[in-house]
């Protein structure tokens, strides 16, 4: 019997001993509260990285390409309106049309028509939340960078089509009017003095040998 007892509280002595090298080997450990602090901390920095990321993409396109096309960036002031070049180069991610207003430094109305523009032609995107205290809604606006690049391709391609020349063995002129290559035969440029009657500019020869 006592060496029975004795083995207990031998075990019981190296189990005390176990649960203090543990204690020792453990870390301090955080308050609740403040760990669940520390983990929103975290995860509003990884969010916020994440949309730096983004924010270099979104309007990239727009500033890279289609802005610096004169002819389609005519087309796009003409279908959006004439804050649009202002609300792109700083439309650079998520963003409200309040805060995109603040960047622009022009009236939220006159941003929201052009968002509504943007977002008809299928330019841009939005994300509603409602608000749970008083039911007011928020909308949270971004660029889709694979619409533009998609419209830009087609834009490029009737574009070629139309500066093509005809398939002619004739002599031909041509004249740029409005960002496109109109072309004349002979006969019709002499005619005008070889002076194109839409520009009022000289035609020059297209030299099918270059």
């Amino acid at each position: 019997m006592k060496s029975k007892i004795k083995n207990k509280g031998s075990e019981s002595i190296v189990k005390r001993s176990k649960n203090k090298q543990k204690a020792k080997l453990k870390p301090k450990t955080i308050k609740k509260g403040k760990v669940v602090e520390v983990k929103k901390a975290k995860v509003k920095k990884q969010i916020i990285k994440k949309t730096k990321k983004i924010k270099e993409k979104l309007n990239q396109i727009w500033l890279d390409v289609l802005l610096k096309d004169p002819e389609l960036r005519k087309w796009i002031v003409q279908e959006i309106g004439e804050y649009v070049i202002h609300v792109i180069k700083n439309f650079d991610g998520y963003i409200s049309d309040e805060d995109l207003a603040k960047k622009c430094q022009i009236k939220p109305s006159e941003v929201r028509v052009v968002l509504n523009r943007l977002h008809a032609k299928g330019f841009a995107e939005y994300i509603r939340k409602k608000d749970k205290k008083n039911g007011w809604y928020s909308y949270i606006w971004y660029l889709k960078p694979a619409a533009a690049q998609k419209f830009y391709e087609g834009f490029k391609k009737i574009k070629q089509e139309v500066s093509a020349p005809p398939q002619t063995e004739q002599e031909l002129y041509y004249a740029e009017v409005d960002g496109k290559i109109k072309y004349y035969t002979f006969e019709q440029a002499f005619e005008n003095k070889f002076i194109c009657p839409e520009t009022g500019k000289p035609l020059k020869y297209l030299n099918r040998n270059k």
